[in-house]
């Protein structure tokens, strides 16, 4: 991976924000999130709606383009538009 395509922590905040001002819920991007950090250590992050809120910045840099595919085929009417 070049240092060209890698994902900065910056446009997966701006991302974030993105979809949370479309109405997609602070759960469910925290269980997104959840499902791209591999095996985090108890007690990171913050417990809040009985999610684990975990920082972007655990996410695996070869990991960010796939979770940032996944974010945007979520929908805030909870369904998600096939991915390719």
């Amino acid at each position: 991976m070049t240092e060209a395509s890698v994902v900065k922590i910056g446009e997966l905040r701006a991302a974030v924000w993105a979809k949370i001002r479309r109405g997609i819920t602070r759960r469910t991007i925290s269980l997104l999130i959840r499902a791209y950090v591999p095996s985090p250590e108890p007690g990171w992050g913050r417990n809040e709606d009985g999610v684990q809120r975990l920082p972007l910045e655990l996410i695996p840099i070869e990991r960010r383009n796939e979770f940032l595919l996944a974010l945007a085929h979520l929908h805030p009417d909870g369904i998600s538009s096939p991915m390719p």
